[in-house]
C-alpha cells in the first residue's frame, strides 16, 4: 500500500477524493498531503439551489487546512478545491470537502 492510499484510508475520503501526493518536510517537521477530487464528485454532486445537475466551473487557489498530527509531526491538508456549476440555473458555488469540519 502508498503512503497515498494509506492516508486516503486514514482520511475517509472515499471515492470522490484522492491522495495525489504526500511528503514528509524534515526541516520544517511537517507531513503535507496534496488532494483532489474524482470524477465520481460530479456524478453525485447536485446544485444547492435548485438540486440540479452540475460540473466542474474551475478550481479555487491552494487553500491549506491543519489536520492532526502523524506520529507528534505536524500534517498540512492542501487542495485546490474545485467549484460547481449548475446546468440548470448557473448557479456557482464551492464544493465542500469532508475534512472541512
Amino acid at each position: 500500500m502508498t503512503p497515498e492510499k494509506l492516508f486516503h484510508e486514514l482520511l475517509g475520503l472515499g471515492l470522490n477524493w484522492e491522495v495525489i501526493e504526500s511528503r514528509f518536510e524534515r526541516e520544517s517537521g511537517t507531513v503535507f498531503l496534496e488532494i483532489r477530487e474524482t470524477f465520481k464528485l460530479w456524478e453525485l454532486a447536485r446544485c444547492p439551489k435548485d438540486g440540479g445537475f452540475v460540473f466542474c466551473y474551475d478550481h479555487t487557489e491552494v487553500l491549506t487546512w491543519r489536520q492532526l498530527n502523524v506520529f507528534q509531526h505536524r500534517c498540512e491538508i492542501t487542495c485546490r478545491l474545485p467549484r460547481g456549476k449548475c446546468r440548470q440555473c448557473g448557479h456557482v458555488f464551492r464544493v465542500r470537502p469532508p475534512w472541512e469540519g
